[in-house]
């Protein structure tokens, strides 16, 4: 209902007006409620990721879409000449942001298109090639059609993590969210417990001590009547809790010892170095660790798994050399995807413009 009726009236004509942000934001809310935790604490960026139904609900990703489809078809059917005109669109407006006058709202496509990706940390070239820092480039005309949705959903994603990081503090620091497992924990989980899940991790649980604080309870927690200082205490410390659970090949993990966006459930991405924990050392905890939670966080034990690792770390880093990038300031996504791309023109032969 919402991807199919609701969102093609709310975004009709967007690709070439404003929008403005209130109505948006109510758009994402409502949504969200529907689709998501009710709770007034929830955070709304990441109830997007952690539902069961498609991210293409977001209003926001769709906004950019449909703004990045809508010049190439324009392109598609106009050839060189509005080609041009748009080139020197955007010429005007990176000359803006080169010299320190970025452009507070677009006009037009081409602006309200330009503006939205630099509001996302891009900045989009007259070859009709954005750019990031430390990311692939997205190219807009030549990447092919069924590929395009995928690739400016996953920029939008990214840049609202970048947002959440900012603005809500329950999870600690974030960097980028890993979409594919967390996706996959969401789709495996019943009713009831994505229901608990979901609301663990978009924020929208109320702890113990934060409902004492607004008077509605004492802090003590209901089931060991120990006090509560943290959100984290049922999900993680609570001795009863933890005697009722089934499965515990993990229970030797001190959970001190581990982030805590972990602890509510949000995976950060893969670190690049393969001799580190799989979030990398800027997550991790100074601690002690044990021989089994060395192993369960992915930290090679043997003297063959470091050297391994070792290697790997020496042919990522050669490669990610040769292309002017430190191998400390990426993920393991970014190394990949920064690895992977081609900058030449495509070789498959294009049909004729009508």
């Amino acid at each position: 209902m919402v991807l199919c009726n609701i969102l093609p009236a709310a975004l009709y004509g967007v690709e070439a007006a404003t929008v403005s942000a209130t109505p948006l934001d109510r758009l994402r809310s409502i949504i969200t409620k529907v689709v998501g935790p009710g709770s007034a604490k929830r955070n709304v960026d990441l109830t997007f990721e952690l539902t069961k139904c498609s991210r293409d609900l977001d209003p926001g990703a769709h906004i950019m879409y449909l703004r990045a489809a809508g010049l190439r078809r324009i392109i598609a059917k106009r050839g060189d000449h509005i080609l041009s005109l748009i080139t020197y669109s955007i010429t005007q407006y990176h000359t803006m942001c080169v010299h320190g006058r970025p452009p507070d709202r677009g006009s037009g496509l081409v602006g309200l298109l330009f503006c939205q990706l630099y509001d996302s940390g891009y900045s989009l070239l007259p070859d009709l090639r954005a750019h990031a820092d430390l990311e692939p480039v997205l190219d807009l005309w030549n990447i092919p059609w069924q590929m395009l949705r995928r690739a400016v959903f996953d920029l939008h994603a990214r840049f609202w993590v970048k947002r959440v990081d900012a603005n809500r503090t329950f999870h600690a620091h974030i960097g980028e969210l890993d979409s594919g497992i967390l996706k996959g924990v969401v789709n495996d989980l019943g009713r009831h417990e994505g229901f608990v899940f979901r609301h663990v991790a978009t924020g929208a649980f109320w702890a113990d001590h934060q409902l004492a604080a607004i008077g509605v309870k004492d802090p003590l927690c209901p089931h060991c009547s120990v006090r509560v200082d943290t959100a984290d205490h049922v999900t993680w410390y609570c001795p009863v809790v933890n005697a009722h659970r089934k499965v515990d090949s993990l229970s030797h993990i001190n959970p001190d010892h581990l982030p805590p966006c972990i602890k509510q459930g949000l995976p950060p991405s893969l670190s690049a170095d393969s001799t580190e924990p799989f979030w990398g050392l800027s997550l991790f905890p100074a601690a002690e660790l044990s021989a089994l939670e060395e192993q369960a966080f992915g930290i090679p034990q043997l003297d063959d798994g470091l050297c391994n690792a070792q290697r790997a770390n020496c042919i990522l880093h050669a490669e990610l050399t040769a292309r002017g990038v430190a191998m400390e300031e990426v993920n393991a996504r970014q190394a990949v995807m920064l690895i992977k791309q081609s900058l030449e023109p495509p070789h498959m032969p294009l049909p004729h413009t009508c």
